[in-house]
């Protein structure tokens, strides 16, 4: 696996983009229009994320699972390799939510 992949970080990094691919053009378009509104709830930003975290699943039996704790172990990593990814990554997205905040 090292050897196709380069290495451990690039390896996590793939199985990572493999879900955010997938995950992330729908939040997107779903934080562009909860954007819209003049303020919203942080209830409002998780209702927003649920369907698209649970689509997930149909990628892989507990998709949603495995991506979560993927996510959990790349921020609570001391390197914080999977932290530049996702900001270089899909900065844009995440930027909806931060700049409100």
């Amino acid at each position: 696996m090292n050897y196709h992949f380069g290495d451990k970080n690039s390896l996590v990094q793939a199985i990572l983009d493999h879900y955010l691919v997938h995950l992330m053009p729908e939040v997107h378009e779903q934080l562009v229009k909860l954007n819209i509104k003049a303020s919203f709830s942080v209830e409002e930003v998780l209702t927003t994320v649920k369907a698209p975290l649970l689509s997930l699943n149909t990628l892989h039996p507990n998709g949603m699972h495995s991506f979560l704790l993927l996510i959990a172990s790349g921020y609570s990593d001391v390197q914080g390799h999977l932290r530049w990814f996702i900001v270089n990554h899909y900065g844009k997205t995440l930027a909806l939510l931060s700049n409100r905040w």
